[in-house]
């Protein structure tokens, strides 16, 4: 499917952009593992990836993919090689310094997203405008997940 790499520096994951279609989405990935039943606009799992679309035109069916996210709670990193996933395999363990540390290694440019940051979450926000977020524990900040959303 894609690199975590590719997702951090343009954006697409696994060949699909914010905007693609739904039909985009099953032709690239096939048939959602999830799909929120409850919920409009329709959110599609694919094992640690959500996709979120916008309504369509009939509010019957999804619209262009509006949010892309990869989820690190509860994942393997052989949840992440079932996903497609081949190169870097963070996971929850991963910590906020691992993440800075892969990312200056493939200078990927990253600030702190403030804006972002309460409580026990932290935030960081990269070229492609995904936002890495991360969760507080007693000893450390570890990764929770990488999200995209039109803004």
């Amino acid at each position: 499917m894609t690199a975590i790499k590719e997702f951090l520096v343009t954006g697409i994951l696994g060949g699909i952009a914010l905007g693609s279609s739904s039909d985009e989405v099953l032709a690239k990935w096939g048939n959602p593992k999830d799909v929120s039943v409850s919920r409009k606009p329709a959110i599609w799992r694919y094992g640690p990836i959500e996709i979120s679309f916008d309504l369509g035109p009939s509010c019957r069916t999804p619209g262009p993919v509006a949010f892309m996210g990869i989820y690190f709670q509860n994942i393997t990193v052989q949840m992440l090689r079932d996903a497609g996933f081949r190169e870097w395999l963070p996971t929850a363990k991963t910590t906020y310094r691992n993440v800075k540390e892969f990312l200056d290694i493939e200078a990927i440019s990253y600030s702190e997203r403030t804006e972002l940051n309460f409580g026990s979450q932290r935030a960081l926000f990269v070229q492609s405008q995904v936002d890495i977020l991360f969760r507080a524990s007693s000893t450390d900040l570890f990764l929770d997940s990488m999200q995209l959303t039109r803004h």
